[in-house]
């Protein structure tokens, strides 16, 4: 049996006026992940700048191939002359949604959207305040996870469950201990309770609201009621700003799906070169998108696949290099024709293709050893606050790799001393680190010790950084 699930579409477009004014104060920043998004936009490919207002739209598309029990869009164009154009192409697209010009802005008015929605049952509720997310999966996937997140409801004791819909390459790099961005995000320590073929089932030591979940109606309801009754007039656009993200006092259970369901349109720069940005394809206005498939020349008018080649904006020929069967499941119906080539050679059964989803567990780069030393000491220092040690601690971190003569400098030594971590009255003095290949061990004398005369003492706490 179906889940019910509810779309609530929340945002605010602004005008190509101010989008195009952005760009160019951040044409004199430092900022060099804007500068690496800007080389690749600013080129005549599928890759091109578009408006908010046809990122939007081309969402909403990715949107119209779930099957939604009941939709509430609120929007509100800075451009006024905007609102037509949007309200006639989205009103195509949902012919029975309910549309309110109006952005939310305020719990208040957040409650007041949710009014809008049928809760007698506690459906599930597609939260979306962004207007960049487009859905890229099967949509059929969606039942499944429901369906877990309802039997977790009834396995766990938890405040809140939720699944997460996007981020998906930071989701699959920061589940576990082992994952290589373990509380990098937030300084939250994941815990995966469940594995099944869909998803993890993970939990975290803190309530991590963010506005990329599908919630229960009623979990939103008691959000947007408490942020109403504690900051009542101040400007609330998102769940991370209700007062609750982060908090200690809710427990949350979290689905984080197995395959990648949406993606933010300007990905996680500056890795395009594994999670490439999104762009709407040439003829996507007029259902029309033509794909030009294993070409080694580049066509304008067309969406060039290709995973043999490089991108397009690394001097390739491919605007995905991927397989057909991987392009986003919305397009099925937008597509009119595939012109397929013929490759000049064929590979040899030992060569690899390595497609957009080669290698995403793998994305981040590893940090330098140094900065990954004192990351993890931070990490400890929100972990271990409420924790008793002796005065003594060995800590072993995974992932790290160091030449047998390597030793820590002096500015790294401080940095760690800096951070030395107090719990209660204990002072953690000691470090003590096991470094994965050349096994050495590193105290606060900088001398190495081989690791069959390592014998810790007091607790040891592995950590996987």
């Amino acid at each position: 049996m179906r889940r019910r699930l509810v779309l609530l579409f929340d945002c605010f477009i602004i005008s190509e006026r101010s989008w195009l004014q952005s760009i160019q104060d951040r044409l004199q920043s430092p900022d060099a992940r804007f500068h690496a998004e800007y080389r690749i936009r600013s080129q005549q490919t599928c890759y091109r700048y578009r408006s908010k207002l046809d990122i939007t739209l081309y969402t909403l598309t990715s949107y119209a191939a779930i099957p939604f029990d009941q939709i509430i869009i609120r929007f509100e164009c800075e451009d006024v002359t905007d609102s037509p154009i949007f309200l006639q192409r989205a009103q195509v697209l949902f012919p029975h949604a309910t549309f309110i010009d109006e952005r939310s802005d305020t719990a208040a008015k957040y409650l007041e959207a949710l009014r809008l929605i049928d809760g007698r049952d506690n459906p599930w509720v597609f939260f979306c305040p962004n207007n960049d997310h487009p859905f890229l999966a099967n949509p059929s996937i969606l039942d499944n996870l429901l369906l877990l997140a309802q039997e977790v409801e009834i396995l766990y004791q938890a405040d809140v469950i939720s699944v997460l819909y996007s981020h998906f390459t930071e989701s699959i790099n920061n589940r576990r201990a082992s994952s290589s961005h373990w509380a990098f995000f937030s300084h939250t320590f994941n815990h995966v309770l469940a594995q099944t073929f869909f998803a993890d089932i993970v939990s975290s030591q803190h309530f991590l609201c963010d506005s990329i979940k599908i919630y229960r109606y009623s979990d939103l309801e008691s959000i947007f009621k408490y942020a109403h009754k504690t900051r009542p007039s101040q400007r609330l656009i998102r769940l991370e700003e209700s007062g609750l993200y982060m908090s200690s006092s809710l427990s949350e259970i979290s689905i984080h799906p197995n395959f990648e369901l949406c993606r933010h349109y300007d990905s996680i720069m500056p890795y395009y070169d594994s999670v490439p940005m999104l762009f709407i394809p040439p003829g996507f206005e007029t259902r029309d998108i033509h794909i030009n498939y294993l070409s080694s020349t580049y066509s304008l008018s067309s969406v060039n696949v290709n995973p043999r080649s490089a991108y397009v904006f690394n001097g390739g020929t491919a605007d995905l290099r991927c397989f057909l069967s991987e392009l986003p499941y919305f397009w099925k119906n937008l597509i009119s024709s595939i012109e397929i080539a013929t490759p000049s050679s064929r590979l040899s059964p030992i060569d690899d293709i390595h497609s957009e989803y080669h290698d995403l567990v793998h994305v981040f780069p590893a940090a330098p050893v140094e900065e990954s030393l004192i990351t993890a000491m931070r990490k400890l220092y929100s972990f271990t606050c409420e924790l008793s040690f002796p005065e003594t601690a060995s800590f072993v971190f995974d992932r790290v790799t160091l030449p047998p003569t390597s030793s820590l400098s002096d500015s790294c030594l401080n940095s760690l001393r800096a951070i030395s971590i107090v719990s209660g009255s204990v002072l953690l003095n000691g470090l003590h680190t096991v470094l994965q290949g050349n096994v050495y061990v590193f105290s606060s004398d900088r001398r190495p010790t081989s690791i069959s005369s390592f014998k810790p003492s007091g607790a040891c706490l592995i950590l996987m950084s």
